[in-house]
Formats: structure tokens, sequence, C-alpha cells
């Protein structure tokens, strides 16, 4: 950053005439340098040409909430539920907006040019046309369209601005997006709250368009955990040996519809099989294992929880950084495909990163780069290309020790995309042992290819030295008996790639074919933001690396599904954001988008109204009496709830059978947690033996 100067002592129409639009200081100040002679000042910098680069702090506008529109709205009622407000209206942030929207208004009066350098997505668009529209720009209006933020990327890019046709798209779809968002969390969180306090319960519940069929996601899952039944099945594993001595193990295992069900049937396979004489048919062949698909925004999510832990939050911000630093691109890409016209520009990037030592194992990558057509390809590129290191030198120091951790792994996986196939030597032996067939597949990696990049363990295997024809017999045989696992609960990564791949969470096939063709739930840059939401409104409670589902958010999914299913079906929510995305390409338009949101909202609040059986949709917070389970002394349950609240550990309860079972153990419903939990001085077994803790 450099130091703050004052503005020349010149009218403002003197030192504006081009207004650049910036989302954030630290971008404007790659931009202000990248145009030349930069003067910093409070929320602007004047460069050179007479060009301004303001900041807008992220969205300055949010909306309006209904007693803005009317104080009388303040007060939940039936008669006035849903509220859909014409015009909506928006209102300044808060008091850093306000200042920041007069900074703005002084030089959009003077201003003859705007270029708009926001995110290069659907909010960055959004941000910037609040600017335009408030203060009626009627000037020229360009776009610095960015997924990199390096100097010379950001000065090529200013020669080569758009036309705001090409992108106004994007801005579209942000408002249908946040009008429609609107509408169903004031209309039927209003609507469940006017339900719930019908019943006596006055908690109150926040229904999303995007939170809430990703909650569903979650309870399904555990729901799918605690009513799974494990299937018990046996398979033969022996050790054959040859006449020349050599001894190798061998396996009978069917798959799932073949699998051996009855021991009576495993014992008498063994007692034909064990002794059996019979020759060996070998095949051998080659494998070749291509490298994993470039970053888009979802699988750095997934990849990052897998390796290092992180939630999807932490590995947006820490990318979010990187970019801003001008080492990686654009983070929030929907896609893992780079340009044709970036294909010349690997084996510098590689040079610039063998420089660093912690990276110096990617200098050999640079002497048998491969040209992929499945990683470069402009056809699948839509908006903004795979996350990948920039041409700039990087910078360990400055990006700190969780950056550059995140930075190898996307160099490593840029590196690898450009190298061969890992290549290995298969072996597969089929051994009839008196009419059971027994197999045997081995490998044994012959060429590392890109596994020498991210460093993939070699599986240190050997190949049987048998020949094809060899006679061997069956010298040992056990009967292992084997069962079936649930399914794992969700870590944030993989409810993150659900929500992409929404079609393989639906059973029925028609809604299957339909999301499978769909973008899935949210996008890349907004499911950690669902997540967290989640997580901060108490529906969802981390146990370790799982994300699962409070009382709270597994009552409210229940009583949706009766009341409003639409809300926790991904259907809708997906065929939603498909047509945000035609509305992006100028396909759809608002209007309709919006309409046929209304009247849904109006439907189903109808319905609800209409509806009977709210199950204590809150859960167990509103229970008088029931604070302290069990029964326990005050003094013993105040101070179980004090550690609880400093460290306590939440557990997973659903329902009255669990809660009573939860109490039973002592533990204790901590209603600022939206949780049952336990104090770490008790002895987790029980309640992991329970099923209440992973």
């Amino acid at each position: 950053m450099f130091k703050r100067a004052s503005v020349p002592p010149l009218p403002d129409e003197e030192i504006c005439e081009t207004l650049v639009i910036t989302e954030k200081p630290d971008v404007g100040v790659h931009i202000a340098k990248a145009i030349g002679d930069p003067q910093p000042n409070d929320g602007f910098i004047v460069t050179a040409n007479r060009t301004v680069v303001v900041f807008m702090y992220g969205f300055l506008l949010e909306p309006k909430k209904p007693e803005e529109y009317d104080p009388s709205l303040k007060e939940f009622l039936w008669e006035t539920t849903p509220f859909i407000p014409k015009p909506f209206q928006m209102k300044p942030k808060d008091g850093l907006a306000a200042k920041q929207l007069r900074v703005l208004g002084r030089f959009f009066k003077v201003a003859k040019r705007v270029i708009i350098a926001t995110d290069a997505d659907r909010s960055g668009e959004a941000i910037a046309y609040e600017g335009i529209n408030l203060f009626r720009f009627a000037g020229l209006i360009e776009r610095l369209w960015l997924s990199d933020l390096s100097i010379p990327a950001i000065r090529l890019a200013l020669k080569n601005l758009r036309h705001p046709d090409e992108t106004i798209g994007l801005c579209f779809a942000e408002i249908a997006r946040i009008q429609a968002d609107w509408y169903v969390g004031m209309g039927m969180s209003r609507a469940a709250a006017l339900a719930l306090r019908e019943r006596g319960n006055s908690e109150p519940i926040s229904v999303g368009r995007v939170q809430t069929p990703a909650l569903a996601l979650v309870v399904m899952r555990e729901e799918q955990i605690r009513a799974f039944v494990p299937e018990h099945y046996f398979e033969l594993e022996g050790i054959a040996q040859t006449a020349g001595g050599q001894r190798f193990q061998v396996a009978l295992a069917p798959d799932a519809p073949a699998r051996i069900r009855e021991r009576h049937i495993a014992d008498r396979l063994a007692k034909v099989a064990l002794g059996a004489v019979g020759r060996l048919r070998v095949k051998d062949g080659e494998a070749f294992v291509p490298p994993p698909p470039l970053f888009s925004a979802s699988l750095l999510q997934l990849e990052a929880n897998r390796r290092f832990g992180w939630t999807t939050e932490k590995t947006m911000k820490v990318a979010q950084r990187i970019y801003e630093l001008g080492f990686i691109t654009y983070p929030r890409p929907n896609n893992s495909y780079l340009p044709a016209a970036q294909q010349d520009q690997i084996r510098e990037k590689i040079s610039n990163l063998a420089a660093i030592p912690d990276l110096a194992h990617l200098a050999a990558a640079g002497a048998q780069v491969t040209i992929r057509r499945d990683v470069y390809d402009d056809a699948g590129v839509k908006g903004h290309h795979a996350i990948v290191p920039t041409l700039s030198v990087p910078d360990p120091h400055q990006m700190g020790p969780d950056g550059f951790q995140l930075f190898t792994m996307i160099a490593e996986r840029t590196v690898a995309a450009h190298m061969p196939d890992a290549v290995f030597a298969t072996r597969s032996i089929l051994f009839d042992a008196g009419g059971v067939p027994f197999t045997l597949r081995a490998s044994i990696r012959d060429k590392a290819g890109w596994q020498a990049v991210e460093r993939t363990a070699d599986p240190n295997g050997r190949l049987p030295d048998v020949r094809d024809g060899e006679v061997a017999r069956m010298i040992s045989l056990d009967v292992v008996e084997r069962h079936t696992s649930p399914p794992d609960h969700y870590t944030e990564g993989t409810l993150v790639a659900d929500m992409e791949n929404i079609g393989a969470t639906v059973q029925d096939p028609r809604h299957r074919r339909v999301l499978e063709q769909s973008s899935g739930i949210g996008t890349g840059g907004t499911r950690p933001i669902i997540i967290k939401s989640l997580k901060d409104r108490g529906f969802l409670l981390e146990q370790g690396i799982y994300v699962v589902p409070s009382e709270l958010g597994g009552n409210v999914v229940r009583t949706l599904r009766r009341l409003a299913p639409t809300y926790v079906d991904p259907v809708m929510t997906a065929l939603w954001e498909d047509k945000l995305e035609l509305i992006a390409q100028r396909k759809f338009s608002v209007t309709s988008f919006l309409s046929m949101v209304e009247n849904q909202i109006r439907r189903d609040v109808a319905q609800i109204r209409a509806g009977v059986g709210v199950d204590n949709m809150a859960g167990s917070s509103n229970r008088k009496g029931q604070s302290r389970p069990g029964q326990l002394p005050k003094d013993v349950y105040l101070q179980r709830k004090k550690e609880a609240l400093e460290s306590g550990i939440p557990l997973a309860v659903y329902g009255r059978e669990d809660r009573d079972r939860a109490a039973a153990l002592g533990a204790i419903w901590i209603g600022e947690k939206n949780a049952w939990m336990i104090t770490p001085t008790m002895d987790p077994k029980p309640f992991r033996d329970a099923g209440f803790l992973r």
C-alpha cells in the first residue's frame, strides 16, 4: 500500500473524467497502480489521465425491512403475510456505507465515463450498478473483466474493455436473487413463526430459498444413518501356491447383487476349494491414470476440507486474500477449464513456481509439459476459468502460512494437469479352485507422471510371479464375515460437493434427470456463506470434521416437509438457480421470475396457514421446566451450563425419544447454542454409544 496523499487543489471535474468502480480497497490499489501515478485518499484514489478509482466496500445498500415500509408490518399477522413490496426498496447498509455513497455521488456528478471494475460475477456487477442507478449516471459505461489481479493482466484488460451489454445480465440475475431471497425469507419465515405462535411457541424460525434445502440434505443424511440396518455377508480369502513355490493371495468377493449372505453356503464353498488344484489364467496390462481436474471453487473447498480440515468459509477467505495479492486467478469459478489462449503460459508459470524453495519439486515438470483437451476447453469456460497461479512470482511471506499452504495445493494441481498420466502395470489372476472362482487384481506404479508433482504415495505393491496356464493349489482358506456400512456424515467439503451435484442425492428418476442438467444449489461463491449461516443460526452443529443437524434444524425440516415441502426439496431451488442463470444470459426476464416466486410464496403461505399439526418446529428451546434434564440440582445444572457455554460438545439429538435419552445420560439443553450439549469433564462414551457423538 502506498502513502495517503492530499487531493490536488483542483475542482472535481479536473481530476475525474473517468470513474473506476472497484469492490474493495485492496483491488482498487492494484488497479490504481496499473493506471499509474496513484494518490490515495479517504475512500478513493486519484490516478493518471484524470481517472479516479473509488471503492464500494461490497454492497452499500441492503433491502428495507417490512416495518420500514409501514410500521404496522412489524407485527406478524396472517393478513399481511406475505408482504411483497412494490417497488422493492433499498437503504444504506450502515454509517460507512452512507459515507462512501457521498464519495460516490461527488464523482458521479462530474464523471463522463465509468469503468466497472468490481468482481467479475453476479454480485460484483450488481454492486457497481448500485451506484450507477442510484446516481442516474447517463454517460459512457465500460466493463473491466478480470480473473487475474497482477499488474500486467490489469493493464491488458484495460486495453480490452467490454461493452456493458455483455455483462449486465449478471446484474439482473443478482437483483432477481436478492429480491427472491427476501420474498422467501420474510414471507416463509413469518408464516412459520405465525404457525408456531398458534401452538404456543414464540421461537423465531428462518426459512431460506437455498439454506433450507441445504439443511434438508444434512437432515436426510442423518436420517439415513439412523435408519441404516447393516447387511451381513461373507467372503473367502485364501492363499494359493504354484508348483514352483510362489505364493499369492486370492479372494472370492462377489459384487453386491451376488454376495454370499448365508454362512453355511460360504463354509460349503470353502470346503470345496481348500486343497483344490487348478490352472491359472493370467492377464497382464497397463492402466493410465490421468491427473485430477483443475480447481473450481467447489473442488477447492472440498480438497482443502479433506487435506487441512478447513471450513469452506476459511478456504474462500484465504483464496480471496491470495487473489487480491495477485498470485492466483479469480477464486469463485464454477468450472475446471482454461481458455486455449493460455496454453503458452504454463512453462513460465512452472519456472516462476520452481524458483520458490518449497516448490522446487515442480521444476522437472517443465521438461514434460502435456497440453490436454480436457484442460483447455473454451466451451467449458463460462465467465471465469479454473483457479490457477498467475504469472506473478509468488511471495510466500506475503501470503502467510495458510495462504502459502493453499497456494501450494493450487500450484501442484495446476502443474499436475500439464503432466503425463501415471502408468501402472497390472496383473489379473483367475484361479478356479474346484469350480469356485477366486481372483486377484494387482498393480504396481511404473511411471509416476503427474503423481510425482502432487506427491501421491507410491503404493509399493508387487506383481505375483506367476504365468498363464501354471498350476496352483489352495493351501489355506478363511471365511470372513463382513457387513455393509452406513453413509458417512457430511463434512463441509462433501456437503458442498452434493450441493453442486444435487442430482446424485435425489431418488426420483424424473427429478434426477432434471437436476443432473441443473447447476445445483447455490454457486461456488455462495455455498460457504450458506453453510456458515446454517451454523450461525443453530441449524447445523460441528462434530469434529463433520457437520450434523441440531434438534432445531431437524425439526424445521420435518415440519416444512409436511406444510411447505417445496422448500426442503432441492428440485425447486435448483430450477430457480437455473432461471437465474438464464436471466444472467438475458434469456429470461427478472419480472417473470419474481412473479413466479411471488405466486409460489402466496400459495405456500396459504398452505401453511391452513395446515395442522405443526409439531414443535423450534425444538426443545421453548420447553419450560426441561432446561434441567433429569431434574439436576440447580447448582450442578448452572455449573454444567457454564462449562458447556465455554467449551461444550454438541450432541446430535432428534425428537422427543432422543431428547429423553440424552437428558437421562446427563446432557443439558443450551438455548444460546440451540443444542443439547455435554461438558468437557463428562465421559463421552455413553453418548457415543447412544449415537449422539461421532
